[in-house]
């Protein structure tokens, strides 16, 4: 066990749990503290819809402009979109998980504005400027596209270890000698046309012999990690096309009224570490008061412990602190729903750049609107912050306060999905799910067999989106292709506008438990 943090420390206050909510984060945080110790990753990601209908189109527009608005990796600048309807037309809201909203509204004012144009060229006219909507689109996403250029050529370099210099691989290694000679905008469009090339097979044979001569599993991870980069950057390519499909046979989509931000507010602080916060207090808070189940828990958690180090995990979750900001999904959530704003078509979908977090889809779940469950990469992270509430006119929350009781009727849902998964896993000690990526590229043997279900890879091509699990490649045109359609910087015209229970809340000194 660990030592708690003293109450009394510099810049904590005695009897700080005495507040009802203060008291309500505690019992939601700690919980999932413990949980994400016990295995960030919960679940395999789901998987899109297959299907394309009118519906679905209009869903990936919403995922793809939001996948537009996603210029950086590390999350900060990931997006949500909702088309509401409005009595004068169409108004799409969009949210950030930062502050590039405002940036984002003035772009997305351009990409309507370009979508239109386009839409009245024909032929000739209408391809290049097609292109000039995907160059813009890369362009637009520089700082994103930069990262995951150099994570690719990483990638490459940890494959070339085990490639050789032979005479047979010269024309390889010449294909990934590209990657780190094209420039940022080239380097997109080059990995969407050669996505399906047979240079990739032949990488991935070679890193499998290699992986077994020298009994190390390095030659499969840096493949792995190589075809996940190439995904990623041909995204970038893949979500522009979609959206300019989509939007031709959804043509009244592009009437967007108006492009409006949504207000992220301030979530509220996560607790620290007091007298209270020891695992023995956590899993007893966790269980029914006076649970016989209680010391078999313990017994189970400190047997995880030997082997994954889970007390230190929670020490350090607590110790290098936790600034929670609200997902952009939940921004647009809580705005619709407070508002009373209605959906295009009365479809409560919520569009993002890419799947939900595991708090993210526990809030859908259990929030009192009725919503469409986003997909999920179903991991968890502990910087996943709650709605801020106005401060109460009398400085505390109040239990019939309304927000107060809308926030904590989700919470106690959420809580109790929570611990649920905490104890079963305690209980049975399993280890932690493998972990994945956020945004899995989805090259398997499964997809193989979708793609052959499908009857094509354009077919399967087709209901992949923006930072989806679509597959990486499709028979493409030529490198020397893939760079007619480049254009320098300068060239390119510029889209953006110049404009629970009620107990959870209850502490107990002595016993600490609560129903479930």
């Amino acid at each position: 066990m660990f030592a708690p943090v003293s109450p009394t420390s510099p810049g904590r206050q005695p009897g700080i749990r005495q507040n009802p909510y203060t008291r309500l984060l505690h019992r939601f945080y700690e919980p999932l503290i413990l949980l994400e110790a016990l295995g960030k990753t919960r679940a395999p990601p789901d998987r899109p819809d297959v299907l394309l209908d009118s519906r679905s189109r209009r869903r990936r527009i919403q995922d793809n402009l939001a996948y537009l608005c996603d210029t950086e990796k590390g999350g900060t600048t990931t997006s949500a979109t909702g088309f509401e309807l409005t009595a004068a037309g169409i108004t799409l809201w969009i949210a950030s998980n930062g502050a590039a909203a405002q940036k984002n509204c003035d772009f997305l004012r351009g990409v309507f504005s370009a979508v239109r144009r386009i839409m009245r060229f024909q032929d000739q006219e209408k391809t290049l400027a097609e292109d000039r909507f995907i160059n813009e689109a890369i362009l637009f996403a520089k700082p994103r596209v930069r990262k995951e250029t150099t994570l690719l050529c990483k990638s490459i370099n940890e494959m070339e270890r085990f490639l050789g210099k032979g005479n047979d691989v010269k024309l390889l290694l010449h294909w990934l000698d590209k990657f780190s000679e094209l420039d940022n905008l080239e380097v997109p469009l080059f990995a969407y046309d050669r996505r399906h090339a047979d240079e990739l097979q032949d990488l991935e044979r070679r890193m499998d012999q290699a992986a077994n001569e020298t009994g190390l599993e390095d030659p499969k991870t840096a493949f792995a990690k190589f075809r996940h980069c190439l995904g990623r950057l041909a995204c970038h390519v893949r979500a522009p096309k979609q959206l300019l499909e989509d939007l031709a046979i959804l043509p009244h989509l592009s009437l967007v009224q108006n492009v409006q931000q949504v207000d992220p507010g301030l979530p509220p602080v996560v607790p620290e570490m007091d007298s209270k916060t020891t695992i023995e207090g956590i899993v007893t808070r966790m269980l029914p008061a006076q649970s016989p189940m209680l010391p078999e828990h313990l017994e189970s958690l400190r047997h995880l412990d030997t082997r994954y180090n889970i007390l230190e995990r929670v020490k350090d979750a607590y110790q290098n602190g936790l600034k929670p900001r609200v997902h952009a999904e939940i921004q647009i959530l809580e705005h619709f729903y407070q508002k009373g704003l209605t959906f295009v078509d009365r479809d409560p979908y919520i569009g993002c750049s890419k799947p939900a977090c595991f708090c993210c889809l526990l809030y859908f779940r259990h929030h009192p609107g009725t919503w469409v469950t986003p997909r999920s990469h179903h991991k968890i992270w502990l910087q996943w912050g709650l709605p801020g509430l106005a401060p109460p006119a009398s400085g505390a929350f109040d239990k019939q306060d309304p927000q107060y009781r809308h926030q904590l009727e989700i919470l106690n849902k959420m809580n109790a999905d929570i611990r649920k998964e905490t104890l079963e896993q305690i209980r049975w000690r399993a280890a932690p799910t493998d972990w994945h990526p956020d945004s899995v590229t989805g090259i398997t043997s499964e997809f193989n067999r979708m793609r052959s279900d499908l009857g094509s890879t354009e077919d399967m091509e087709s209901v992949s989106t923006g930072d989806a699990y679509g597959e990486l490649y499709t028979p493409g045109t030529t490198p020397q292709q893939s760079q007619s359609r480049t254009m320098s910087e300068s060239q390119l015209p510029d889209m953006r506008s110049s404009s629970a229970e009620p107990s959870m809340s209850e502490d107990s000194d002595t016993e600490g438990g609560v129903p479930l």
